[in-house]
């Protein structure tokens, strides 16, 4: 009798690994929510994940199903793959083509290599039409010192958009260039064009570097 504990591989090995990924992420955003008192007058302490370490033990097994001809025949029928999960105890392997084993781990690496956040600073203008906001970025190091050739993305962030306004706003008011990268002094350039239907309408867009993120708000076909 095959072990209990043993199931049918629904999915493939990346679903696997990405559903590990997710419940990993998921307990590490309970756990950042937690914190303990730290010595007077410094921050309270906070915990991560260090690591997490997986193992999927699989059993291979090919099968071939009969199939009845109009006769009253049996035929073979398509050959199957199929995958079963083993528990370590297991002795069904021995009836398989193969077995396999995939070990990994999960680790937590400090975000961009360990430095502080950037500092996104945001200029906003109207470059003679009303319905183009122009924006420019400065992407800065916590010195102040600019930051050349970062990728800086832009985008409309579409549900807050429609929870500021009555109606929802069209999908042709985006930004005229989602990614941009910083010029030698730290700052990428680009214009947000709201459709004509949204004249009046606030649109809100979401600017990222380097995972920080800062979010305005324009009025298409204010002056």
């Amino acid at each position: 009798m095959a072990d209990k504990t043993e199931e049918l591989l629904t999915g493939s090995v990346d679903e696997y690994l990405l559903s590990l990924a997710w419940s990993l992420q998921q307990a590490q955003r309970q756990l950042s929510q937690l914190s303990a008192p730290g010595p007077t007058g410094e921050f309270p302490v906070t915990y991560q994940i260090p690591e997490m370490e997986f193992e999927l033990k699989m059993s291979l097994e090919l099968r071939q199903s009969s199939v009845i001809d109009a006769a009253g025949g049996a035929t073979a029928g398509a050959k199957v793959l199929r995958g079963t999960v083993l528990s370590g105890s297991s002795s069904d392997a021995s009836k398989s083509l193969a077995a396999s084993t995939i070990k990994g781990r999960f680790v937590a690496v400090p975000s961009r290599g360990g430095n502080p956040p950037p500092v996104l600073t945001v200029t906003m203008t109207r470059p003679g039409r009303t319905s183009v906001l122009g924006l420019a970025v400065r992407v800065s190091s916590v010195s102040g010192e600019p930051l050349a050739d970062v990728p800086v993305h832009f985008n409309v962030d579409r549900d807050l958009t429609n929870r500021l306004n009555t109606l929802p706003a069209s999908e042709e008011s985006r930004p005229m260039a989602g990614v941009v990268r910083t010029n030698a002094e730290g700052v990428a350039v680009t214009e947000v064009e709201a459709a004509e239907k949204d004249f009046e309408k606030r649109i809100a867009i979401v600017i990222d570097a380097l995972g920080k993120t800062e979010t305005i708000v324009f009025k298409g076909g204010a002056s």
